[in-house]
């Protein structure tokens, strides 16, 4: 419960008791950031309507007046909710594919591209896309008032670990 912004892939079995929890979480002034699948929107009151996705890839979404590329991946959109608490945040063309929905003190974003899934594959290292994706995310963070204690000063950065065996 100390997390200030959670995000979560959803693939549309959202069972009511994580609903409830994270409704109080986003009413207490946390952001739940929902990818994909609308069933944890509609579970908390946002009622959202998905509806067809492109078939044209890759897709090009718009997120703060900057683009990038949704390839192979699902690509939701969305029928703007009539909420008043509700706003369109992240478009393909003329179709929402992400809104966000102050509820309480907090907000709920939900996200139908994956702006992350390059980072995993071997298009990273050729992804000129990859401004406009951190930008999302740290837009977020920055509506959150979630401060970075670490930052790098690269385009490109590569991490790994590992966990030694019987190693706490």
């Amino acid at each position: 419960k100390n997390c200030q912004v959670i995000l979560r892939q959803d693939h549309g079995d959202t069972s009511p008791a994580l609903a409830q929890t994270l409704k109080d979480l986003i009413t207490q002034g946390k952001t739940v950031v929902n990818f994909l699948d609308d069933s944890m929107a509609n579970q908390i009151g946002v009622n959202s309507v998905k509806i067809a996705s492109p078939t044209v890839w890759p897709a090009r979404v718009m997120y703060d007046a900057q683009t990038f590329s949704v390839g192979y991946n699902p690509l939701f959109q969305y029928v703007t909710p009539t909420d008043p608490r509700c706003s369109s945040v992240m478009m393909h063309e003329n179709a929402v594919t992400g809104f966000r929905c102050t509820i309480g003190h907090g907000n709920f974003y939900q996200v139908g591209a994956l702006f992350y899934d390059i980072y995993n594959t071997n298009q990273y290292a050729l992804a000129n896309d990859l401004p406009a994706r951190e930008h999302v995310l740290q837009n977020i963070l920055l509506e959150a008032n979630v401060k970075a204690f670490v930052h790098v000063d690269a385009d490109r950065v590569v991490a790994f670990a590992r966990k030694v065996k019987d190693d706490p």
